[in-house]
């Protein structure tokens, strides 16, 4: 899956330290769980005006969450 913007949110951005619109953006990643490797969707904040991806620390729960869900999916 390409990134995908699946909504827009005001949000003050860490890297130029101004609230504004930021892209909620969408795609496929990998990690390890367990040693395994897991394909899931990965969800990040993007700044247009510096053109990085962060993630905010509630969103980096619901990445996890993502994992591990993909995790218990394939090792049923």
């Amino acid at each position: 899956m390409r990134k995908k913007e699946t909504e827009r949110n005001s949000y003050e951005c860490p890297f130029c330290d101004k609230e504004h619109s930021i892209q909620v953006l969408q795609y496929d990643a990998s990690g390890l769980v367990k040693n395994l490797k897991v394909q899931y969707t990965k969800t990040v904040y993007y700044c247009n005006i510096e053109q990085e991806e962060f993630t905010p620390d509630f969103m980096i729960d619901k990445n996890l969450a993502a994992a591990r869900e993909a995790y218990q999916k394939q090792n049923k």
